[in-house]
């Protein structure tokens, strides 16, 4: 009854749904990151805690660079994370806690009026950009002998580990 054809308008099939996402690391990969941190300095303390942070929460580079000192709720053993327009209350993972609190208390510049958690080693010590928190992963990466891994990617690994625990 139509007498144009209609082909052209019909969408291609797409690929598979899954082909753009990172390849995971295993968990053995993961450790060597963490590892890689060299807790004795406040620059490692800091990239330990960046690092657990992105490997146990799975949060994106976004979130870690607006948590603020008042988004870590200790009592309740919480954590606020914003990104993509909304926030969320998080269980506070004991390794990402004492990380965190680890650095506040030996790594993290005093007297800085800023709320921000992470902040830069080179003075004036001020919030970390994501361009850094993507540097801090790449440079432990490297360290580990693990090669190019990026904060992206352990959110992915975080997410196929639950997945395959039964998420």
């Amino acid at each position: 009854e139509i007498e144009r054809r209609l082909d052209g308008a019909v969408p291609s099939v797409a690929g598979s749904r899954l082909a753009g996402l990172p390849k995971r690391i295993g968990a053995d990969e993961v450790q060597r990151l963490l590892d890689a941190c060299d807790r004795s300095t406040a620059n490692g303390r800091r990239d330990f805690a960046i690092v657990a942070l992105f490997a146990r929460l799975g949060v994106r580079i976004g979130a870690a660079a607006e948590l603020l000192l008042d988004d870590i709720h200790w009592r309740a053993g919480e954590i606020t994370v914003r990104g993509k327009g909304d926030s969320q209350r998080l269980p506070l993972p004991y390794l990402v806690g004492e990380a965190i609190a680890d650095y506040l208390r030996d790594g993290r510049p005093a007297g800085v009026e800023t709320r921000a958690v992470f902040l830069t080693v080179l003075p004036p010590a001020r919030p970390m950009c994501r361009t850094a928190f993507a540097w801090v992963v790449v440079r432990v990466a490297k360290r580990a002998g693990i090669g190019h891994v990026n904060a992206h990617r352990l959110r992915h690994t975080l997410a196929s580990e639950m997945l395959a625990g039964g998420a």
